[in-house]
C-alpha cells in the first residue's frame, strides 16, 4: 500500500451531482474485527492499493477499483457505548 491521489475518468455526457454504477452485482463486505478492517469489494489479486485518506484504502485491477478497505480502529475510538 502506497500513500497517493485518486482520479476517476468520466464520460462526456456525466451529469454532476449524479453516480455512475461501477458494476452490475452487489460487492461482498468482510470484517476482521480483530483489526478494524472492513473490505468492500472482491478479495483476489491486485496490482496497487492507495492510501487516499486516513485508513481509507482503495485496490485497482488493471487500473479499475476492485475494492474498498476502511480502517474502522480510528473512527470508533471517538464513539462512546
Amino acid at each position: 500500500t502506497r500513500r497517493g491521489m485518486l482520479r476517476a475518468e468520466l464520460p462526456d455526457d456525466f451529469t454532476p451531482g449524479t453516480s455512475i454504477r461501477i458494476n452490475r452485482e452487489r460487492w461482498p463486505v468482510a470484517a476482521n474485527p480483530e483489526t478494524g478492517w472492513v473490505r468492500i469489494g472482491e478479495s483476489g489479486a491486485v496490482d496497487d492499493c492507495i492510501e487516499f485518506a486516513g485508513g481509507m484504502v482503495a485496490c485497482l485491477a488493471a487500473g479499475r477499483l476492485v475494492s474498498l478497505w476502511i480502517h474502522l480502529t480510528g473512527i470508533l475510538c471517538g464513539i462512546s457505548r
